[in-house]
């Protein structure tokens, strides 16, 4: 096997413990070899570890606390012993694991640059190259010769990612650092972090299951110190989040009803996209097509109720094959009770193909404690939401939809299904972004001078 092939991350039976003493002096009786180490009780924090790691993966670690993640994370970059096993690593690392670590808290934030670099492998030449470059990452420059006892959380996060974004590193290892920062610099790190991945292997742990399918392309779950799950993001973090939400609560519970007999407004008309003649005489018009209910597709819940179809409709309530982004478009989610709901939640969620969600929405936002009203077992129900559905990029996307019962933060879930609906986007006008929004005008002004009139230079308006 060429040296290009192998692993830069290989951990083979990886596992550690720690020993629990009954009586403080115990250890001390120990550490003299007056006390058999078997009379002690060892907790193992992980064990059995075998992960491989690619150049250039982007690895997620997802797993409730105390599943192992930062162990696992700190024996790879060398700065816990393994108990067994054995973790090998090519190339240099840095890591943000504890923000404390790799800091003296007596010295300033520039000598504390100087010395992690020299921890991570920068000669001094280099540190002295590099560190006005640090310190204006991390936004310190006011406060770069004050001690960093003085630092608070977030300023410290801050400097410790400036300065593992300029040591030229191999493998990334990130243990929810970004947690801390505000939201500016949160950004700044994120941009670096998926430049990074064009050329390094990243490890990436977060409490933010949205996060890791947005960054990773793997995700790894582990549950009490063992793998339960190696594969794709998308999938892995679908397998954890159901585990998550079997309590009853739920992130994204949802349901919604139709209108009452007789109760039938008349809709707003919907304002018409400034640039709509521009993007249909481009050829890139978005248009939704191939649009097909998945009944197979993996769901998770209770089972109490279940979700029997997902339909996209026009803004008259026709189903038709193709719909144009950037128009009114009814999300409709048929179901049934299996057994009686007392409050019952339906909503839906659109991803794209790597599993981010774009946009979501749910019926307790609209209806509130009062919701549509208990639900009879076997009972049939439909329910519709009327949105401005954005423009998407060329591309496949999912809506997704789910029936639950309860109230937030205490929701069953009955019935997910994250890919129920299945739709493409063969073309769009879209150069950047996730979404875009329909534009209902744009007017290009000069900034008049006191006392000055004058017509604008280019207004348009959207007409309907």
């Amino acid at each position: 096997m060429s040296c290009d092939r192998e692993p830069v991350i290989r951990c083979e039976s990886l596992g550690k413990a720690y020993s629990v003493y009954a009586r403080p002096h115990h250890r001390l009786l120990e550490l003299l070899g007056l006390r058999s180490p078997e009379r002690n009780d060892r907790r193992w924090a992980i064990r059995g570890i075998g992960l491989q790691v690619q150049r250039g993966e982007c690895v997620g670690i997802v797993g409730a606390n105390g599943a192992g993640k930062s162990t696992l994370l700190q024996i790879i970059a060398g700065t816990v012993q393994a108990s067994e096993g054995n973790a090998r690593v090519r190339g240099r690392v840095a890591a943000l694991l504890e923000l404390s670590s790799g800091f003296n808290p007596e010295l300033t934030g520039r000598e504390n640059i100087g010395l992690r670099a020299a921890v991570l492998g920068l000669s001094g030449q280099q540190i002295r190259e590099r560190t006005d470059d640090i310190i204006a990452f991390a936004d310190l420059e006011e406060r770069i010769d004050d001690p960093i006892r003085t630092y608070s959380t977030g300023m410290q996060a801050r400097l410790a990612f400036a300065v593992a974004a300029h040591v030229d590193a191999d493998v990334l290892i990130v243990d929810e650092t970004l947690a801390v920062g505000d939201g500016m610099f949160v950004q700044k790190c994120m941009r670096w972090i998926r430049s990074f991945r064009v050329h390094g292997t990243l490890l990436f742990v977060s409490h933010s299951t949205q996060m890791v399918v947005d960054l990773c392309d793997r995700a790894v779950w582990l549950d009490r110190g063992a793998v339960v799950q190696d594969g794709p993001a998308k999938e892995v973090v679908r397998a954890y989040s159901a585990v998550l939400h079997r309590s009853g609560t739920g992130d994204e519970s949802v349901r919604l009803r139709a209108k009452e007999p007789g109760n039938q407004q008349t809709e707003p008309v919907t304002p018409a996209d400034a640039r709509s003649s521009a993007i249909e005489n481009s050829g890139l018009t978005p248009a939704m097509e191939g649009m097909r209910f998945d009944a197979d597709a993996a769901w998770w819940g209770r089972g109490g109720a279940s979700v029997r179809s997902v339909r996209l409709l026009d803004a008259r309530g026709r189903a038709i094959g193709s719909i144009e982004t950037g128009r009114e478009v009814i999300i409709e989610v048929e179901c049934v009770a299996d057994e009686p709901l007392e409050h019952p939640v339906l909503g839906y969620v659109v991803r794209d193909r790597a599993g981010r969600v774009l946009f979501s929405d749910n019926s307790w936002l609209v209806f509130g404690e009062r919701g549509p009203g208990p639900i009879d077992a076997d009972r049939p129900f439909v329910a519709r939401f009327r949105i401005h559905f954005p423009y998407l990029p060329a591309g496949e996307y999912a809506v997704g939809a789910a029936i639950a019962d309860g109230c937030p933060g205490d929701f069953i879930q009955h019935h997910r299904i994250d890919d129920a609906l299945l739709f493409r986007v063969p073309t769009s006008h879209l150069v950047e972004g996730i979404v875009g929004v329909p534009m209902l005008g744009c007017e290009i002004r000069h900034a008049r001078r006191a006392g000055e009139t004058g017509a604008d230079l280019s207004t348009s308006e959207a007409h309907h």
